[in-house]
């Protein structure tokens, strides 16, 4: 299945947390990695270490879950993230669907809210440029099947008014740079990227692509294909994509399926899940790539996602604001963070104990120079967690 119905799918799968996923993650780490194309050395004993300790909460947020984990844009001093009441893991139950807030990071306080005049589903990424608020939306149910025309679509807000400016049905928010809002067909397989006027959404210009997925990182434009997936030798094809005309200016496969890219300083780095897992699924991530401009620089040991309290905690490991953390989380209601020297991939320092999402995705996310994690109340809260 190709198109908006397998999207839907996937994010169906990822929004219900599937017991086939976490069966096939523990058949690849059982006899899978041994067959992973040139596999980094394992690292066996990276687990949190020293005694836990409780963080303290500084402020939090009411009423802001999200059932794909954290979606959120900052600008200036204000974030810009996903919530909706907690009533149900699914948003769109008698919550009204999920919306933007808007928080001021010096008062920790909510100033605005943005919702679109429907009842949408799910919000998905977004990205605020030249003071409109983007975000990609999708409306009338977590699955499309038949006509999709308009389930899922970009919407534009402007910040200081809150009025939705601009409306533009079955596109994929791609994200922002080069002077542009970039977008891409969510009808077609794989269609065209799309320029668009960060302030008016008018198209103004077109470039080629033939990839399952493109992201804005690290300064550059990259196509992503996930290739070999459910398998376990899966790998991920990058291509550098030049802005202006759709050149592909390198391209190159890693083994494993990579999540993201995310700057680390100057450097570009990646997280990588597990084969044998569903790429919009795959975020025990359980070792890192260093990217250049035209291959892998460097890859670090394997580090091996144990299981220790249950059937649904993990132990993975993540890139946060340009640091590597170590991540156990009981997928409910606990989680410990720890950090990750780069210079040993071994934890170092304190380990934390915070709230879990209980959903897909990261447990926390580091915005404004501090942790912010799901809690176990319905809420967002902003943790006393040092990063130096």
């Amino acid at each position: 299945m190709r198109g908006p119905g397998r999207r839907a799918a996937s994010r169906d799968r990822r929004a219900e947390r599937t017991v086939k996923c976490r069966e096939q993650q523990a058949k690849h780490r059982s006899h899978g990695l041994a067959r992973r194309v040139a596999p980094p050395d394992r690292v066996a004993n990276a687990r949190p270490t020293a005694t836990v300790v409780e963080a303290t909460l500084v402020a939090r947020v009411a009423d802001c879950q999200n059932p794909l984990g954290w979606d959120y844009a900052v600008s200036g001093n204000d974030l810009f993230v996903v919530c909706a009441a907690s009533d149900s893991q699914n948003p769109s139950a008698g919550s009204g669907g999920p919306y933007v807030a808007r928080v001021d990071l010096t008062t920790n306080k909510v100033t605005a809210t943005y919702r679109y005049k429907a009842t949408m589903t799910y919000i998905e990424k977004m990205t605020v440029d030249s003071g409109i608020l983007w975000f990609e939306a999708i409306v009338g149910g977590s699955g499309c099947a038949g006509d999709c025309h308009g389930w899922r679509r970009v919407e534009g807000f402007d910040v200081a008014t809150r009025k939705n400016t601009v409306e533009i049905p079955d596109v994929e928010l791609v994200g922002s740079s080069d002077g542009y809002i970039w977008v891409r067909d969510s009808l077609a397989e794989n269609g065209p990227l799309r320029k668009l006027d960060p302030k008016t959404g008018k198209e103004k210009g077109r470039i080629p692509l033939n990839v399952d997925a493109a992201q804005v990182a690290c300064g550059s434009l990259w196509g992503i294909t996930a290739n070999n997936v459910g398998t376990d030798n899966p790998s991920t094809t990058l291509a550098r994509i030049e802005p202006s005309d759709g050149r592909v200016l390198a391209s190159f496969s890693v083994p494993g399926l990579l999540s993201s890219l995310q700057s680390v300083g100057s450097e570009c780095w990646g997280r990588v899940a597990p084969g044998a897992s569903d790429p919009y699924t795959a975020y025990f991530a359980d070792h890192f790539i260093r990217i250049g401009d035209s291959g892998v620089e460097y890859t670090s040991p394997l580090f091996y996602p144990n299981s220790r309290l249950g059937p649904l905690t993990e132990t993975y490991v993540d890139i946060q604001a340009g640091s590597f953390w170590l991540v156990n989380d009981d997928r409910l209601t606990r989680a410990t963070l720890q950090r990750l020297d780069p210079s040993t991939w071994q934890p170092t320092g304190t380990p934390w104990r915070s709230g879990a999402s209980g959903y897909q995705g990261d447990p926390f996310a580091i915005i404004g120079g501090s942790v912010w994690v799901f809690d176990d109340a319905g809420g967002i809260s902003r943790l006393a967690i040092p990063l130096g």
